[in-house]
């Protein structure tokens, strides 16, 4: 019984079994029909997109000689139900447009740099050639070969770039070592030495320029910032506080770690400032001292604004001690001037004394002591004019002097700030103006 009913299970088995190959056989035209119809859509829509560049690259100015051949065969071989060779077709032509235009832009590149090159002074009249040969590729529609002709121009821009610009590397080198010597990474002089290499490789010319201009930049910076560091050195050996230069220099590193330029230029410049406010104050510090020696002048009347710019030059308040310092030489000129002229007149109030000495004998000859004392009077009325006026001219010139100084180390070296500017100018010009209308009536009382 149980042989009877596995026999009966293998039988419908094999029957359906039958039943599947038999529909699979009569299945199988209706799916190839199937595959072959998306196959040919397929390529029919890659075949119409290339068609529509076909006519954008006539517009573009290419001859299309190949593509046309290549859609022709690709027609003949979708007719045949070659769908393999045709897609084979497909895939040349569309490379062909992707080369073509290729071609184009790297033979425009190549021209801009070319161009940009001899406007650079290179002497590279071979890579115009080349150029040349590359562009009647491109007519002859051999992209392959227009594309080898222009790397042959780009290489010879790129030798000449090395032949005049190679130092960089140099440079790029020294630079690094600067600044592994003051503690700043050197990973911008890497970077430098990178995009050198691949501008050069590149023939970019504008790249090279732009990286030329780049270290030189560098350079100067960190020649700069040696330069605060070697002030910072003179100062301490001379046993002067250096908290306000260090400052200055750490934050001139971090500038130029960042490469924030901007700011760097700004922290130099400041450095500049504080360095000449220092220089100037020290040096009119030192002036004081010997002009008071010199018109053997008591230091009471100036002591205090002394030991005020004194004070402020250790505070390393440099700008204010420089302003202090220069107000009290001011003042010591005046003085001077002021003796120079008590000495000229000297003899001539010996004279008076003389007069005043012998008035009695001088009676007798009334008259003539009268004329004689009209006479003395007026030359040493004039004298004493004439010394004044010298003094108003000479100080005139002092503060006109001093302002100039003032504009030139504002506007040309930029080494006071705009307050200081703003305080001397106005200081000066006021004292100017004192002395011109003093000397504007002492004129007018000489004329009467």
């Amino acid at each position: 019984m149980t042989i009877k009913k596995n026999s009966e299970k293998i039988k419908i088995v094999i029957l359906l079994a039958i039943l599947t190959a038999a529909f699979m056989i009569a299945a199988a035209p209706i799916y190839g029909i199937l595959d072959e119809s998306a196959q040919k859509n397929t390529s029919n829509s890659r075949l119409d997109l290339i068609e529509q560049k076909k006519q954008e690259m006539t517009k573009d100015g290419f001859y299309t000689t190949r593509i046309r051949d290549y859609i022709e065969q690709t027609k003949n071989l979708l007719n045949r139900s070659e769908f393999g060779e045709a897609n084979k077709t497909i895939f040349l032509a569309e490379e062909t447009i992707r080369q073509a235009y290729k071609a184009k832009e790297e033979m425009i590149d190549a021209e801009d740099k070319i161009r940009k090159a001899i406007e650079d002074g290179a002497d590279i009249k071979n890579a115009s050639l080349f150029l040349s040969d590359s562009k009647k590729e491109i007519f002859i529609e051999n992209y392959e070969g227009s594309l080898g002709k222009t790397k042959s121009a780009k290489n010879m821009v790129s030798d000449w770039i090395w032949e005049k610009y190679g130092y960089l590397l140099e440079n790029i080198s020294i630079a690094k070592e600067k600044a592994n010597s003051i503690g700043i990474n050197d990973a911008f002089a890497e970077s430098l030495k990178k995009g050198f290499l691949e501008a050069r490789n590149d023939a970019d010319i504008n790249e090279i320029l732009n990286i030329n201009g780049k270290v030189g930049e560098y350079e100067s910076a960190l020649n700069s910032v040696l330069e605060i560091n070697s002030t910072i050195t003179e100062l301490e050996k001379d046993g002067v506080k250096t908290i306000l230069f260090r400052d200055i220099l750490n934050d001139a590193v971090q500038r130029l770690t960042t490469q924030d330029m901007e700011m760097f230029k700004d922290v130099y410049l400041n450095y500049k400032k504080q360095h000449e406010a220092y220089k100037q104050s020290k040096e009119s510090l030192t002036l004081i001292n010997e002009t008071m020696g010199k018109i053997n002048i008591s230091a009471e009347n100036f002591g205090p604004k002394i030991k005020m710019a004194t004070l402020e030059m250790q505070k390393e308040n440099y700008l204010k001690s420089e302003i202090l310092a220069k107000e009290v030489i001011l003042e010591l000129e005046a003085m001077e001037s002021k003796k120079i002229i008590e000495s000229e007149l000297g003899g001539k109030r010996t004279v008076l004394d003389i007069i005043k000495a012998n008035i009695k004998g001088i009676i007798i000859s009334l008259g003539i002591i009268i004329i004689l004392a009209l006479i003395l009077l007026n030359f040493i009325s004039k004298a004493f004019a004439n010394a004044r006026k010298n003094l108003l001219l000479r100080r005139i010139r002092v503060f006109h002097g001093m302002l100039e100084d003032a504009q030139r180390r504002y506007f040309r070296e930029k080494k006071i700030s705009r307050e200081s500017y703003v305080f001397l100018i106005d200081k000066y010009q006021e004292k100017i103006i004192t002395a011109r209308e003093a000397l504007y009536l002492l004129e007018r009382k000489q004329k009467r």
